[in-house]
């Protein structure tokens, strides 16, 4: 269910039964529209976030690491002036509405100012709204000047709360009424929906399909077996809301994250209990959460590649337009000998003249065009500057366009290693690295001063993940990301690039010269070590070597990949090699689909 009324009363709770009386010590703004409150309580520090971000807009306590922008915003510096140093007294949901008020204290008892953030989770106007003791709005999120709204909410006005959807409190309802309370042309779930406070849309569905009823079949077609089933179901959750025995739980069927979360114990559908709220959001949205910031650092840098890479493909295609009309420009070599030797046949002015051609065999008539107002002799010397010029033109061209078809491949090769890029380190390394290669990248991701590289472990769960890398791939004490491990089902350890520093660094500093060498033939890709000198290497650790070099390359979803395996000492970096770039020779080919389960698990 999405962060309705009925899961925010667990949330709710959840903070009063373990932030209640909580020190309010940092307070961080960690996107546009989030706040983050480090509160300590005796003996355990906690993370609130509250955030009215787009389709991700919620309230709980986390685990969570959060990013500190260095710069508050004036929002931000807005609660650090009347939060900081104050405690944090409960929190308030009237009736099952969308909106909580988390209460704050500040000063000596008796004394103490009191202050509000009201917490609106209503969809796409969610907002944070600060209020005093009078309930004058001191500040906004969002602010919506008088005019732009139905609720001013800018310094100085009064707050008011959204507007209520004059529905019916669920907890003060006799399930008797249901019948009479939901309209008999529409479905259950959307009668529950608009009759019931605090219900969504999914909620109500899953009420009807926790009775055992089709969500879609109308109210006036429901049996008295129906709405027995329906009033039973709706009695346990009123219960359960009434006596606050909320069991956050995680529904493993659900497709969508909205669908995923849910706060009553369970009925008879599957279900992963979770220990609070707070942890159950933190699974849902935490690989979202983490998808979201990483897209925000790889798509500017993906765009950046691709503007860079149909550039360097039109340059290639001139050049290559180019040497075909060299190609044919070196012809004017045999026209000036031919016409050198034939001189005294070809009368002044002439347009043209047939000659034999003896660089054919056997000569053959050929016609050659002249320029009537050159001589004959002129004539000759110009076909031979032609040629000249096209032999310059061609060997000049034939280099360059082997340096824009190796920056194609470079540039294809950073696309691919960007998109499965699954760190910050990693796009953090792909930046320096383009870099260091000349191409100007975008300003958010530049090395900020006295940044250390790559960022170190986060809190909780995530954090560590953060700290291991995710998938098996450590990150060292430098911050620089190493490659991925694996044990082969034969005990043997194999190494897996995932960019080109860590490419670079696997074939040319970690590998012993013996040791095997893999890699997707002429494809994107990661360079695999196989960390066995036996020769032959053993047969099933080479194929799983081989279904990781294919796994982690541009045709993972594709079958019979070749894949080339070499040993490391014929592996060799070229005069002007790109990063990961490499030549080999001698090497054998292996050809594998690629399937995740038949790949060596990974080693933490």
């Amino acid at each position: 269910m999405p962060m309705d009324g009925l899961f925010l009363a667990a949330v709710r709770h959840e903070l009063e039964q373990r932030l209640t009386g909580g020190h309010v010590q940092k307070i961080f703004q960690p996107t546009p529209r989030s706040v983050l409150f480090h509160v300590r309580t005796p003996g355990e520090s906690h993370l609130l976030l509250a955030s009215a971000e787009a389709g991700v807009a919620r309230l709980q306590r986390t685990e969570l690491d959060q990013p500190h922008p260095p710069v508050p915003p004036a929002f931000c510096m807005l609660l650090r002036k009347h939060l900081e140093g104050s405690r944090l007294f409960g929190a308030r949901q009237r009736g099952l509405e969308r909106v909580v008020a988390l209460r704050f204290e500040r000063g000596p008892r008796g004394e103490a100012q009191v202050l509000e953030l009201m917490v609106e989770l209503t969809g796409r106007h969610a907002n944070l709204v600060l209020v005093d003791a009078d309930g004058t709005i001191l500040g906004a999120l969002v602010r919506m000047a008088p005019g732009e709204a139905a609720r001013p909410l800018v310094p100085g006005a009064r707050y008011e709360p959204p507007p209520s959807e004059g529905k019916q409190d669920p907890s003060s309802l006799s399930p008797d009424a249901l019948p009479g309370l939901l309209p008999a042309g529409r479905s259950v779930a959307d009668g529950l929906f608009r009759s019931l406070e605090g219900f969504s849309p999914i909620s109500a569905r899953r009420l009807a399909r926790e009775a055992g009823l089709d969500a879609e079949v109308s109210a006036g077609q429901l049996d008295t077996a129906g709405w027995t089933r329906l009033m039973e179901r709706f009695s346990a959750w009123q219960a359960a809301l009434a006596g606050e025995r909320f069991a956050p739980c995680l529904d493993p069927e659900a497709d969508r994250p909205q669908e995923r979360f849910w706060p009553f114990p369970p009925g008879a559908d599957p279900c992963e209990p979770f220990p609070s709220a707070g942890a159950l959001l933190d699974h849902v949205f935490g690989e979202r959460q983490e998808a979201d910031r990483l897209g925000k650092l790889r798509d500017p840098l993906a765009r950046t590649v691709q503007t860079l890479l149909r550039r360097a493909q039109r340059k290639a295609e001139k050049q290559e337009a180019e040497l075909a009309e060299g190609r044919e420009d070196l012809e004017q070599r045999v026209v000036g000998e031919l016409l050198t030797a034939n001189l005294h046949r070809i009368p002044a002015g002439a347009r043209e003249v047939e000659v034999e051609d003896y660089a054919q065999d056997p000569p053959v008539p050929r016609r050659i065009a002249l320029d009537p107002r050159l001589s004959p002799s002129e004539n000759a010397q110009r076909a031979f500057e032609r040629y000249a010029r096209a032999k310059r033109r061609l060997d000049r061209t034939g280099e360059e366009l082997e340096h824009s078809r190796a920056e194609v491949a470079y540039l294809e090769s950073l696309a691919f290693h960007l998109e499965a890029a699954d760190s910050e380190e990693t796009l953090r390394e792909l930046a320096a690295e383009m870099e260091r290669q000349g191409y100007r990248i975008p300003q958010g991701l530049r090395p900020e001063p006295g940044r250390a590289k790559g960022r170190g472990p986060g809190k909780g769960t995530k954090g560590a993940k953060a700290a291991r890398g995710g998938s098996g791939r450590a990150v060292g004490s430098d911050g620089a990301s190493h490659p991925l491990r694996y044990r082969s089902s034969e005990g043997i350890e194999i190494l897996v690039g995932r960019n080109h520093l860590q490419n670079d660094r696997l074939t040319m500093d970690l590998a012993r010269p013996d040791e095997w060498w893999l890699h997707a033939r002429q494809l994107p890709g990661a360079h695999v070590l196989l960390r066995t000198t036996a020769d032959p290497p053993p047969r099933r650790s080479l194929e799983e070597a081989a279904l990781l070099a294919a796994h982690f390359s541009k045709a993972r979803h594709s079958s019979h990949v070749p894949v080339d395996v070499a040993r490391r000492r014929h592996v060799r970096k070229y005069k002007g090699a790109r990063p990961g770039q490499v030549l080999y020779d001698p090497a054998f080919t292996l050809e594998v689909t690629p399937q995740e389960d038949r790949l060596p698990p990974p080693v933490e």
